[in-house]
């Protein structure tokens, strides 16, 4: 599989901490990234389970579009259209590590 630079995790999916009336902007500003890494040919990850990722007060991606109303029709369709194209990322997976590190001297297994 090839490599992916890109990650779209929770953090970039969660509108808890966004201001009411920045919400649509930053949902809007994502469907642009995406969008461009796409044109781009560039592939994005996306954890395994992010239809379930809370995304505002308890509420998944897809709950909070609709009882929010946060996007309108199409740019839901798109947001959800572009989140189901990335590449599942598998979290364990992608933190395991057998690597030694050395923090302030001390040699630590990752």
């Amino acid at each position: 599989m090839p490599e992916c630079r890109f990650l779209v995790d929770e953090g970039a999916l969660s509108l808890d901490d966004v201001p009411q009336d920045e919400r649509e902007d930053s949902l809007i500003a994502l469907i642009g990234q995406l969008d461009a890494l796409r044109v781009s040919e560039e592939r994005v990850q996306l954890m395994d389970n992010w239809g379930a990722a809370e995304c505002l007060g308890g509420d998944d991606v897809a709950d909070t579009i609709v009882k929010f109303q946060v996007l309108d029709r199409d740019q839901s369709l798109r947001l959800l259209t572009l989140l189901d194209q990335c590449v599942a990322w598998n979290r364990p997976a992608a933190v395991a590590s057998d690597s030694e590190i050395v923090v302030d001297g001390t040699h630590c297994r990752g």
